[in-house]
């Protein structure tokens, strides 16, 4: 819908800003303008006592802390407001307001937010749920008008902002229940006996006879009850739910309701007290849908914690179809001249600023919800939505909040229709920079006919539990046209950018919504509202009752397994949408008997590791290079879930790997102990013998040569020497050293064998003249090898014959041959020795001792000694 100067937009009697009931007596066509956001500030300063918003103080900005909703809701009450002006305003903006005229409010606080209820309820806030978590650290209750201004003035109020509920919203057996084939699942055994079942939804004992009258009829078990404070009013949307679930499951012996009404605080904290009482399944058909887009809220964050704890949580989807548009802000000149610039939709070169959403005929609501792409309650731009009918390029007034102020990065738009209008948008720029993404969804819950046009991101689930990743989601198709989703179905996926802290995730995080179909437009006892019973709010509870038989059957059985149950194309009619996942309904439309018989799948999954290489390279079953190790992970009857260790591996070090998962049938866990030792063992020692000369009677003996090594790893198992030898002469020794993986280390040693001196020491006696001329003299000599030939000579130094001077006369000697060893000889003295002596009183004796053998090199000792008397 392009906006076009000459014939503009004209904004139409037949929209409305307020119900057609309420709009004034005398006003053409019954159009009801909301007050200019600028004005409704202005007006609210003025009230609290200042001078008007174009001069105003800024003791008076905290009230900009308040959504625009509020501030009209708040400003209505104050001055010459009064408490029915406050409703009307509630009734216009969409803001939740109590019979007793009380505003539903979440209050953003700063630091400990029990103390900030206390202020608040001094101010009269009935307060309900309390938040201490990101991206919403919030007290979450029931605001009188008159105390709205007077809250945001707390210094510890960061923002005061609407939240928006609604309903996915459509004795008797369900026609869901055939759809599904309730009946043959039922007869394979289990029928959802011992499954506790917990619903949320607006209220379960509001609508005549309330629980007691389902309970007669059968339509709901005798232990079925209400956690919640009954609210004050309520469609029993709940109830009827419950029912679909009865049907289903009709083995159920307990449900327990939990109201969703009093905020998403609140909401979190239901879904938590379900929980705690014990509940298994969960079937939720509620979202407040001014909840953030783009990160877990407080309501997501339970639905985890549930899943976390075993909870099935089944939630419906949404009845927006594909009412969404989102891209990167693409900044146009702002042909209104209200900002520097507005979103040009079109994603060609033509420029379009106003986007067509649709037409919506009387008795219609469209509430519009833009979002971008920055952490929740640290918004650093401010954008507007200008909303125009077919015709005039005026917009018309609507509320518009300073994103700055509360730090919500949303815009909200309610709208209600008296007769049938086409509006298109605009989205303005007031302050910020850069392109964030934005995200525009048209909650319309079914109504109209809308008609994006340039749909681009076209996803429009909710958020909150219908986003969260512990959640699965259900889509609806009429149950008599199952692979057919309703078009009012909301349709995937989900893309999230920051985490719940609102940290920015490196790349952001898409979720496939929805997760499954199942039926509606189906049959309940709650007459006429729910009969039939159209929407994902019936198709919610009919996959939940599908939940309930499975865990009847497998009470153990992980909460991730029945999920894959669940979600396994095996066990659903496909949808035509190409895919499977697809943005329409999932895996497709769920069929109860094939899930369950998938369910009662007996075996286990079958693990087998798959090596490379596939035997080991070295010995002892010793691996000597890296191992790659995968799996075959596989079960033919029912989904592998929860995988442990089974990663594709290369280990490079021993090391033993365990590879778990579970299916239907039970878990099954394989390990694998892989022995790897690449380094061979460290290089030999060799002992016993060193490197140096030895001579044959040193040499060491063979048997008492070897070596040593060590492996801290595969450790030695062997080390050997080679190349020992003991003739003469110079050899070389080799260890090789091998670990238990076959590697090898290798030193050598060089050792030498020599002849050894023939002899190689030698003693004489001691003794004198008269003893050698009488008895000879007696030698000791070290004889170092075998067959040794010894010769001694024993020379007398004796005068001349001249007196002048000395001669060597020889006086003995003897020869023998002896082994080798210690040796004692005798030389006796020869006749003319011992006649030379005997006139000697004293004499030098020189002895020469020659040794010669085959087996030792010659030798010759000498030595002298004195003889006297």
């Amino acid at each position: 819908m392009r906006r076009r100067v000459a014939a503009g937009w004209v904004v139409a009697a037949s929209l409305l800003a307020c119900s057609p009931a309420q709009a004034p007596a005398g006003t053409p066509g019954g159009l009801v303008r909301a007050p200019a956001p600028q004005a409704t500030l202005a007006q609210l300063v003025q009230d609290v006592g200042g001078r008007g918003a174009a001069a105003m103080p800024q003791r008076y900005a905290y009230l900009e802390k308040i959504d625009s909703h509020l501030q009209d809701v708040a400003e209505s009450r104050l001055g010459a407001g009064d408490a029915a002006a406050a409703a009307t305003a509630a009734r216009r903006q969409g803001v939740t307001i109590t019979a007793g005229g009380d505003a539903l409010a979440d209050v953003y606080v700063s630091g400990d937010p029990a103390r900030a209820a206390a202020a608040l309820r001094a101010l009269g806030m009935r307060v309900t749920a309390v938040s201490e978590r990101e991206p919403q650290r919030i007290v979450e209750g029931y605001l009188p008008p008159e105390a709205i201004a007077r809250a945001a003035a707390l210094d510890k109020t960061r923002a005061i902002v609407t939240p928006v509920a609604r309903l996915a919203t459509g004795s008797v057996t369900s026609q869901g229940d055939d759809a599904i084939n309730g009946p043959e699942a039922r007869a394979l055994g289990p029928a959802g006996a011992g499954v506790p079942v917990g619903i949320i939804s607006d209220s379960i004992n509001s609508v005549g006879g309330g629980i007691a009258h389902s309970v007669a009829s059968a339509d709901l078990p005798a232990d079925t009850a209400d956690l919640s404070s009954p609210p004050s009013s309520g469609t029993d949307e709940g109830r009827a739910m419950a029912e679909i679930v009865y049907d289903e499951a009709p083995g159920v012996s307990r449900i327990r309701f939990a109201t969703a009404n009093g905020g998403p605080a609140a909401k979190a904290h239901a879904i938590d007290a379900l929980v705690a009482d014990g509940a298994k399944v969960i079937a939720d058909d509620t979202s407040y849908i001014t909840e953030p887009f783009f990160q877990d809220d407080v309501i997501a964050q339970a639905v985890d914690r549930a899943k976390a704890a075993g909870v099935a949580y089944l939630v419906s989807a949404g009845n927006d179809g594909q009412n969404g548009w989102g891209a990167a802000y693409a900044p146009a000149p702002d042909p209104s001249g209200q900002s520097a610039s507005t979103e040009d939709f079109d994603p060609g070169p033509a420029v379009d600023t106003v986007q067509t959403i649709g037409t919506f005929g009387s008795g219609d609501v469209a509430n519009l919800v833009l979002q971008w792409a920055e952490p929740w309650g640290q918004a650093s731009s401010d954008f507007a939505v200008d909303v125009y009918q077919q015709g005039n390029p005026t917009p018309i007034p609507v509320s518009d909040t300073n994103n700055l102020a509360t730090g919500i990065p949303e815009e909200f738009v309610h709208l209600q229709f008296g007769a049938t209008a086409t509006i298109g948008v605009a989205i303005r720029r007031v302050s910020g920079s850069g392109t964030p993404f934005l995200k525009l969804v048209a909650f319309t819950n079914g109504a109209g006919q809308v008609n994006i046009e340039h749909l681009a991101d076209g996803g429009a689930i909710d958020p909150g539990a219908s986003s969260a990743d512990g959640a699965l989601t259900v889509a609806a198709s009429d149950w008599s046209t199952p692979t057919v989703p309703e078009a009012y179905s909301s349709r995937g996926p989900v893309t999230h950018f920051f985490d719940a802290s609102g940290a920015r995730f490196a790349v952001a995080e898409t979720r496939q919504k929805p997760d499954l179909a199942a039926p509606d437009d189906v049959q309940t006892s709650i007459a006429p509202m729910f009969s039939p019973f159209p929407g994902t709010s019936a198709a919610a509870p009919a996959a939940a009752g599908i939940a309930a038989l499975i865990r009847s059957a497998k009470p153990a059985m992980p909460i991730d397994e029945l999920y894959a149950i669940m979600t396994s194309p095996e066990n659903a009619l496909d949808c035509p949408a190409p895919g499977n996942p697809d943005i329409d309904c999932g895996a497709g439309f769920l069929l109860a008997d094939s899930a369950l018989a998938m369910a009662l799948d007996p075996t286990p999954p079958v693990i087998a590791p798959v090596l490379s290489p596939a035997r080991p390279d070295g010995t002892n079953d010793w691996y000597r290079e890296p191992v790659g190790v995968t799996w075959q992970v596989e079960d033919p009857d029912s989904p592998v879930v929860a995988p442990a260790g089974c990663a594709p591996a290369s280990l490079t070090a021993s090391a033993s790997v365990n590879c778990s998962a579970t299916s239907a049938g039970g878990t099954t866990s394989v390990p694998v102990s892989v022995r790897i030792d690449g380094s061979p063992p460290s290089a030999p020692a060799f002992t016993g013998i060193g490197a140096k000369t030895y001579v044959p009677s040193t040499l060491p003996r063979s048997r008492t040569v070897a070596c040593k090594a060590a492996d801290p790893t595969s450790g030695v198992v062997s080390c050997s020497v080679a190349g020992y030898h003991s003739a003469f002469g110079t050899h070389l020794l080799s260890a090789t050293a091998t670990n238990g993986a076959g590697l090898t280390a290798t030193s050598t040693l060089r050792y030498t064998v020599a002849k050894p001196v023939a002899i190689a020491r030698l003693r004489l006696s001691k003794l004198g003249l008269p003893r050698l001329r009488t008895a000879g003299l007696t030698l000791t000599v070290q004889v170092a090898a075998a067959s040794t030939r010894l010769v001694a000579r024993l020379v007398a130094v004796v005068p001349n014959a001249s007196a002048t001077g000395t001669r060597a006369v020889a006086v003995g000697a003897v020869t023998s041959k002896v082994p080798a060893g210690t040796r004692t000889l005798h030389v006796r003295l020869t006749t003319r020795g011992r006649a030379l002596l005997s006139a000697l009183p004293r004499t030098t004796l020189k002895l020469t001792l020659s040794g010669r053998s085959a087996h030792a090199r010659s030798a010759s000792l000498q030595s002298s000694l004195v003889v006297r008397r």
